[in-house]
């Protein structure tokens, strides 16, 4: 078995919050402007289109403010799957170190993403989509701490797992 893990798992993960919140708002944005637009359109000799999109769009577009709620699970999800390969994993003492670096690298490049994000969120075309994130908001916004709490976890599990024996790992005791 192949129990090597991902060193830049922290890091893959804090570019991934961005990537995941503004697919998902994008995605209810451009939804949202499809249907408003099918309804405001008018009946034209009999056919009526906006009473098509009521009965079509207008409830995918309710279900769709589940999306809300799946970036902050799909988020949570990835960051607690970090910390799980942090204690499955066996590597050589010099990789702790390693993970450390990697760690001040997410924690650096986390507070660029979290400084976009703000702006994203004080202006422009998806800025209303987003303020209704709140919870991954929150996150996005919080991510260098984040990041921070996270790699730390997941570097004291990999401390921890430094010394641990093979052999008792397969004989299961």
């Amino acid at each position: 078995m192949n129990k090597k893990g991902n060193m830049l798992a922290v890091l893959m993960w804090s570019v991934s919050t961005i990537v995941v919140v503004l697919f998902l708002a994008a995605w209810l944005f451009m939804f949202d402007s499809v249907t408003q637009a099918l309804l405001d359109v008018p009946a034209v000799e009999g056919i009526d289109i906006a009473d098509a999109a009521t009965k079509t769009f207008v409830p995918i577009n309710a279900a769709l403010g589940g999306l809300r709620v799946l970036s902050f699970v799909l988020l949570f999800s990835l960051a607690f799957g970090i910390i799980i390969e942090s204690y499955l994993i066996r590597r050589h003492p010099v990789v702790w170190v390693v993970h450390w670096l990697i760690t001040l690298m997410a924690i650096v490049g986390s507070l660029y993403i979290a400084n976009e994000y703000e702006k994203l969120l004080e202006s422009g075309i998806l800025s209303a989509t987003l303020q209704t994130f709140t919870a991954s908001s929150n996150l996005i916004l919080f991510l260098p701490l984040w990041v921070a709490v996270i790699g730390t976890i997941g570097g004291i599990i990999l401390f921890i797992n430094i010394n641990r024996d093979p052999e008792l790992k397969t004989t299961g005791i």
